[in-house]
């Protein structure tokens, strides 16, 4: 078996952080976006649970599209680790505000996180790669 040098260990994890901040990102102006939009319309506050779901699905795929792409391989496995990481943070940081309530959608989310993660990563990587028309 290959070990990894010190500095290959320091790049996956330096690129599942770029993917981790970005999706943060992401998340955070979609919810922003959201928050704004739902003030000055007339939007229902049932609606809120499906648009910070949504706000999360697109953080977890910029967040596994950055980091694939930022890796160049493996884009499955690196999409899908940084859709949990990202699911991980924004849940415990929604309990820790909100109170600390597991709901139906709680596990709806995780699986949405790793799947558009990895999905996304996938996409990260085959468009990384440089090719050649003939």
């Amino acid at each position: 078996m290959k070990r990894r040098s010190f500095g290959e260990q320091n790049e996956i994890l330096a690129c599942l952080l770029w993917g981790l901040g970005s999706g943060l990102a992401a998340t955070a102006a979609g919810v922003i976006l959201a928050a704004f939009v739902m003030t000055q319309q007339d939007v229902p506050a049932t609606a809120a649970v499906p648009i910070g779901t949504a706000c999360l699905a697109l953080g977890a795929a910029v967040a596994g599209f950055v980091a694939a792409r930022r890796k160049r391989s493996q884009g499955l496995l690196t999409g899908g680790l940084v859709g949990v990481a990202l699911w991980t943070l924004v849940t415990f940081v929604s309990m820790f505000v909100g109170g600390l309530a597991f709901t139906i959608a709680t596990p709806v989310r995780l699986a949405l996180s790793v799947t558009l993660g990895a999905l996304a990563g996938v996409l990260g990587v085959n468009l990384a790669a440089k090719r050649k028309l003939r």
